[in-house]
């Protein structure tokens, strides 16, 4: 539903819909501090100010009609890392993530395998905003982690932003990527390559 909403705000305005620049954006109205009245944030803060509005109609929606209530607790990658929201990009290394989806969530090898997936889907892609906040874990149980659904996946090349892929076994070039630098990968983790390699065969085949 997000996604049908995203297509056709692009389509009806020419807009690209986004939460990253919110908070900033509605900042814009009360400080004056020049940061928050960067054309960026003034320019586009009445759309995204609806945009966010809709999210969290659409959320409450689903809540009344379609959830038993019971609540989910959820957090980023960048909240699990104690890193702060500008570390999003600097601290985001795939082998780190790797080890602590596989080591230290009890569905690891599976969490692993579903990372691995959309490691490479973001280079099929084109997604070069895979940063911390893209990524979360969520806790069915209250407890237990285990690695959140895939969102915020978008073809970023078109709007000019700056290539930030996940270096993979010491690879941050698309289109130098093979399936070796995931072979490097798996064994910087610390798992068989074996157990992960079917995985992405699978994520090529349905591409």
């Amino acid at each position: 539903a997000i996604g049908a909403g995203v297509a056709l705000l692009f389509l009806f305005t020419g807009l690209i819909g986004g939460m990253s620049s919110v908070f900033s954006s509605t900042w814009s109205y009360l400080v004056r501090n020049p940061y928050f009245q960067q054309a960026r944030y003034t320019g586009s803060r009445g759309w995204r100010l609806v945009y966010a509005a809709g999210l969290i109609v659409g959320a409450l929606v689903w809540w009344l009609g379609f959830s038993d209530g019971t609540p989910l607790h959820t957090e980023d990658l960048a909240q699990a890392l104690c890193k702060a929201p500008q570390q999003k990009y600097s601290d985001c290394d795939a082998v780190l993530l790797g080890r602590l989806l596989y080591r230290y969530t009890p569905q690891g090898l599976h969490n692993l395998q579903e990372f691995a997936r959309r490691l490479l889907i973001n280079v099929l892609l084109g997604n070069a905003d895979a940063h911390l906040k893209n990524w979360s874990l969520c806790y069915q149980d209250g407890h237990a982690a285990t690695l959140a659904p895939a969102y915020d996946i978008a073809f970023t090349q078109p709007l000019g932003v700056q290539q930030r892929l996940l270096a993979i076994g010491g690879c941050d070039d698309w289109y130098a990527l093979e399936f070796a630098h995931f072979a490097q990968w798996c064994s910087a983790v610390g798992v068989p390559w074996r157990l992960v390699r079917p995985a992405l065969l699978d994520t090529v085949e349905r591409a």
